[in-house]
């Protein structure tokens, strides 16, 4: 049991003042990192899972903690302190995640399902807790590799999840007498596949073979022909007492829970694609509707997955018997009576692909279709669509399909509401929608009352809604992860100094008529009643950034471009003193330099280091308009080059202590594309840091994996159309560098090649300008492990100080 303040408990006292000391990256490494949490659906605790670098190991470790939010009542005891919030660590080894709460059918019993590598083989199983009579977790599968993306059916039958497997492998349809001990397909699928690549790795050559087209690469990892993710699912059984067990379950006979992980099914059966989709995909690309009878999945198949975004949403049918599954669900019945009623129910029919009907919801719209979402009444799916093919960063659209008429609603376009959303969710009653979108600099939770969606007897249509209002309930700094209850909202906020913490804020969807808000611009109509609910990062002992100052200017084409600067530490006594500055130049393009906490660039690391932080939404940067972000297509080194410029400018009006001599701009990825293109356009920064940034377009063309990025922003392919591949390419304009270079590129780093910093540099040292190269072989696009972050930070800082200090 662990006790933790409220956080007004960490408020500063003259000790703590005296006793502060410079924030610092190995003060960051330490911080407690919340991740998504859940709400018991009593809604009477929080668990989230915590992860905590551990230096002794050199790793992660995420713990699932349990938090009470019970109010109290009638507490008379005077030594209670009011202000105590009361956590519970669940899990002590391994890495858990992913935690769900569960109630069987016919059942009262409540436990906590999740994913952990705690097994022998360090495999991803699913593992229980059962939260009436706690005990230890026990495992509840023994699948040959790893699974993921967790998921309850709505009746609490199935589990779902995830596990890459060889699509074409011959299947072992029995034992090799002949005999069937009713292993289904797509757990012999999961075994052939560990089986297949076992025997791969043991006949001593090493090789990848690829055949058709098929795409090499993805952001950090290489491929395997015809091996992708799939979606499963799997029956879980529930028993009072249990007498015995059989050898199919594998599992301790005491136990009250069983998975039938040996009978699981392959729902994506035959596909030749990934769901969820490469490299960041997550339970938010499938979905089971509310009577349990259907599965939607985003996938991409085809050959053209590196020049092409027409991911797309599919409806597949569920193969159950109702009258079985209630006799699965009798857990007065022996256990084995029901494994063998499974097994002869669904063996066949499983296995059977004459009883899958899959089709395509999206299948006319050429862009991104994702994150497909069944409406509580099952009426609906609710989906995000962006319209242009190609384009990453095009606006997102919430489309709701009509499952009767097969109609699609637009419900939002640029016009209706400008900010693209990234993610959505309905109200419980299904008459609200939910939405978490980047807004100026920050992100922001909304919602909007679902219109009335009339079809109007029209059928496979697509038809716009008009009329909405939105209206922001949370607006400042960066809110996500949210929870509705029936007392509010749940949701975790970080800012550039505070790490994400878990806050609450009373809410109810009558605000909606009770508010007199009409504008999606205006400020939170909650933003005011925000408590937070614990402090996992005390950080009242450390100094920041003691100001951010947020500020417009003319930018290029006199458009508003909106940045941030934050005021260095100097101390006291020298607080007016002249101090270097530091520029940094955000990635993506499309991205947006957010109020929130960064463990990669955080620019507090910065300031509290004494130096003035620089930070520019340049054109191109999301969270303003869709028409900004567009804005960068074509023009890499134009629009945002001359907003850097003029923002520095401004800058340095503003703040006369600058000293405009001792000035370093560092940059990752488009932002490492901008420091070599600084280099060869402007000559007043003393240093430049470069970390994965682009040196040659062509080059960079024919070796990354996403092809459709260079496609669409630099207007066609280098072959078709070479001029802004060759306009806006460092390597023709290396005659002008002249500033020294700290380089620094990750070896697993497949978006942008290894070769292109070691271009970088090898022009810089030809030169003869004074250049570092800083080389993690095992780093991807970012630098992610702890003790490589202190060394990158350290290296960084150590190369400011050298020219501006």
């Amino acid at each position: 049991q662990t006790s933790l303040k409220a956080p007004h408990d960490q408020r500063n006292t003259k000790e703590l003042k005296m006793s502060k000391k410079n924030f610092d990256i190995n003060d960051m490494v330490q911080m407690n990192r919340i991740g998504s949490f859940i709400v018991s659906p009593d809604e009477s605790s929080i668990v989230f899972p915590l992860t905590k670098w551990s230096s002794e190991e050199n790793r992660m470790n995420t713990q699932l903690m349990m938090l009470n939010i019970k109010e109290k009542k009638n507490n008379n005891n005077e030594d209670e302190d009011e202000d105590e919030v009361d956590i519970k660590r669940l899990t002590f080894t391994g890495r858990n995640h992913s935690p769900l709460f569960y109630q069987p059918p016919n059942s009262e019993n409540n436990f906590l399902l999740f994913l952990s590598n705690r097994s022998s083989n360090k495999t991803t199983q699913l593992y229980a807790y059962d939260l009436d009579n706690k005990g230890e977790p026990f495992c509840l599968s023994n699948f040959p590799s790893s699974i993921g993306d967790i998921k309850l059916s709505p009746d609490n039958r199935y589990i779902y999840f995830s596990s890459e497997v060889y699509v074409n492998l011959p299947e072992r349809e029995g034992n090799d007498d002949g005999s069937d001990d009713g292993i289904s397909v797509g757990y012999n699928r999961i075994k052939a596949t560990k089986e297949f690549d076992e025997e791969k790795a043991q006949n001593g050559a090493e090789y990848m073979h690829f055949k058709g087209g098929h795409m090499l690469r993805h952001w950090d990892h290489w491929l395997t022909q015809n091996k992708h993710y799939h979606v499963f699912r799997a029956r879980i059984l529930y028993s009072h007492s249990i007498t015995s067990t059989t050898d199919l379950l594998n599992t301790n006979s005491s136990q009250p829970l069983h998975l039938l992980y040996e009978q699981s099914e392959d729902l994506l059966e035959g596909i030749l694609a990934d769901c969820p989709l490469r490299p960041f995909g997550g339970c938010e690309d499938f979905d089971i509707s509310p009577d349990g009878n259907e599965i939607c999945f985003t996938t991409h198949e085809g050959k053209d997955k590196a020049w092409s975004t027409d991911s797309n949403i599919y409806v597949s049918n569920l193969v159950k018997d109702e009258e079985v599954e209630k006799e699965l669900d009798d857990h007065s019945k022996a256990l084995e009576e029901r494994i063998s009623l499974y097994s002869s129910t669904y063996k066949s029919t499983i296995a059977d692909p004459n009883n899958i009907e899959r089709k395509s919801i999206t299948e006319s719209n050429k862009g991104f279709d994702i994150q497909g979402q069944y409406s509580h009444d099952g009426k609906y799916i609710s989906y995000l669509s962006m319209e242009t093919p190609q384009y990453e960063s095009d606006y997102l659209r919430i489309k709701i399909y009509d499952r009767s008429s097969h109609n699609t609603f637009i419900i939002t376009t640029k016009s209706s509401f400008k900010f693209s959303p990234s993610s959505i969710s309905w109200s419980k009653d299904d008459k609200y929608m939910f939405i978490n979108a980047s807004r100026r600099a920050r992100k922001a939770i909304f919602y909007f009352e679902i219109p009335s969606l009339n079809n109007d007897d029209r059928q496979n249509e697509e038809i716009s809604v008009s009329e909405l209002k939105i209206i922001p309930i949370v607006t400042e700094h960066a809110n996500h992860s949210y929870s509705v209850t029936d007392n509010g909202l749940y949701f975790l906020r970080s800012s550039f100094t505070k790490p994400n913490e878990l806050f609450f804020t009373p809410f109810s969807n009558d605000d909606y008529h009770n508010s007199d808000v009409s504008d999606y611009d205006s400020i939170g109509i909650c933003e005011n009643s925000i408590k937070q609910v614990m402090l996992l990062n005390d950080t009242s002992h450390l100094n920041t950034t003691p100001k951010i100052d947020e500020f417009y200017f003319d930018g290029a084409e006199d458009d508003d471009v909106q940045a941030w600067y934050l005021h260095p530490h100097l101390g006291e006594d020298n607080k007016n003193a002249k101090h270097p500055l530091a520029v940094l130049i955000h990635g993506g393009p499309q991205s947006v330099w957010a109020d929130s906490y960064h463990y990669r660039w955080n620019p507090s690391i910065y300031s509290a280091a004494g130096y003035g932080v620089l930070i520019i939404n340049f054109h191109g940067s999301t969270s303003f308009s869709q028409e900004f972000t567009d804005s960068i297509n074509g023009d890499w080194g134009g629009k945002p080059f001359v907003d850097i410029i003029k923002g520095i400018d401004e800058a340095l009006n503003r703040y006369p202590s600058i000293d405009s001599e001792r000035m370093g701009a560092l940059g990752a990825s488009y932002g490492g594309f901008m420091i070599n293109w600084i280099n060869g356009h402007y000559d007043k920064f003393k240093c430049l840091i470069n970390h994965d940034g682009l040196f040659n377009n062509y080059s960079m063309y024919y070796a990354t994996e996403e092809l459709w990025f260079p496609e669409y922003d630099l207007k066609g392919t280098p072959y078709e159309s070479p001029e802004l591949h060759t306009k806006f390419s460092n390597h023709n304009y290396v005659k002008n560098w002249k500033t020294p270079c700290l380089v620094i590129h990750g070896g697993k780093d497949f978006r942008v090649l290894e070769t292109e910093g070691i271009s970088t540099y090898t022009a810089l040292v030809r030169k003869g300008i004074e250049a570092e190269f800083l080389y993690f072989p095992n780093e991807n696009h970012w630098c992610l492990q702890p003790k490589n972050s202190i060394v990158w930070h350290n290296a960084v800082l150590e190369w400011l100080a050298k020219f501006l200090k």
